[in-house]
């Protein structure tokens, strides 16, 4: 919302913001509730219009899921349901019992953020397109 505010009242502070909330995430990467979704969007578009430096692998580890290792919260890859049906490319979360739940407005709503990065930093686009 802030980049979005920036691109549209031209308020510095607003790009500073963006900044700012970024950079924080960066540091402290992770999913936390749809924070993920935006970041490798706002991360190339700061770093190919505004010149910042964000590190771009470390978004899109935490767009998957892939921070800690502990996948918890994540992209399914490699699921195999109990009747023996593959459901990779679900956004959801895996339960201290082993079980993993999908949710579906993440499934959906988290590849109309990822699309449009692809087009300020193309060294995704094939990762990105498979995922898609």
């Amino acid at each position: 919302m802030l980049l979005l505010g920036h691109d549209l009242h031209k308020d510095p502070e607003m790009l500073s913001c963006a900044r700012a909330t970024l950079k924080w995430y960066q540091e402290h990467p992770g999913r936390y509730e749809l924070t993920h979704v935006m970041a490798p969007y706002v991360g190339v578009r700061l770093n190919a219009e505004h010149g910042d430096q964000f590190d771009i692998d470390t978004l899109y580890k935490a767009w998957f899921g892939d921070v800690d290792g502990a996948r918890g919260w994540a992209v399914t890859a490699g699921e195999v349901l109990d009747d023996g049906h593959t459901a990779d490319g679900l956004d959801g979360a895996r339960k201290r019992s082993g079980n993993f739940r999908a949710f579906t407005m993440s499934s959906l709503n988290g590849p109309a953020w990822l699309l449009p990065a692809v087009r300020y930093d193309q060294r995704y686009a094939r990762f990105v397109a498979k995922y898609a």
